[in-house]
C-alpha cells in the first residue's frame, strides 16, 4: 500500500518529524527539573523536620524560647556549619549561658546547616498553644470528638 500525500501534508510531516526529534531532549529536561524540585521538596521537608527537632530540644532547656540566632559557616574541609550564638524570648535573650545547650545541639545545627539558605540566620519556633486553659480545652473538644 502506497500513500501518496500532497506538498502541504508533506511539508506538515516535515516538520513534525523535526519537532519529534527535538522531543527526548525536552523530555530529559523536563525530568531534570522535576528531580530538581522533587529534591527541594525534600530538602525543605528536612530542614522543618531539624527545625522542629531543634525546637524540641530548646524548649527541654529553656521553655520560653521563641528564636534562635545561628551562624552559619564553613569549616576548614569546606563544609557547613551551624553554630548557636543566642537563645532569645520575645522579652529578649534568654540566657548567656547557652553552652549546656550548644553541646545538645551541635550536631542538630550542623545538619540544619547543610539545608539552610545562605541568608538564615535565625530559627524561628512556631508558637506553642496554651492547653493549660480550661476555655481553650473546652473550644477543641469538638476536634477530638471528629478524631
Amino acid at each position: 500500500m502506497r500513500i501518496q500525500l500532497d506538498f502541504s501534508q508533506y511539508y506538515t510531516l516535515k516538520h513534525c518529524l523535526a519537532f519529534l526529534r527535538f522531543l527526548p531532549i525536552r523530555t530529559k529536561r523536563s525530568q531534570r527539573e522535576r528531580t530538581r524540585e522533587l529534591f527541594l521538596d525534600a530538602r525543605d521537608a528536612w530542614r522543618g523536620a531539624l527545625e522542629d527537632e531543634i525546637e524540641t530540644e530548646t524548649r527541654a532547656i529553656f521553655p520560653a524560647a521563641a528564636y534562635l540566632d545561628v551562624e552559619v559557616y564553613n569549616d576548614e574541609l569546606g563544609g557547613p556549619r551551624g553554630r548557636l550564638i543566642a537563645v532569645n524570648t520575645d522579652a529578649g535573650a534568654a540566657a548567656d549561658d547557652h553552652h549546656a545547650i550548644n553541646e545538645i545541639l551541635a550536631d542538630l545545627l550542623n545538619d540544619w546547616a547543610t539545608t539552610a539558605n545562605v541568608d538564615s540566620t535565625k530559627i524561628y519556633f512556631s508558637m506553642l498553644p496554651d492547653l493549660g486553659q480550661p476555655a481553650k480545652m473546652k473550644g477543641l473538644s469538638w476536634v477530638m470528638r471528629a478524631l
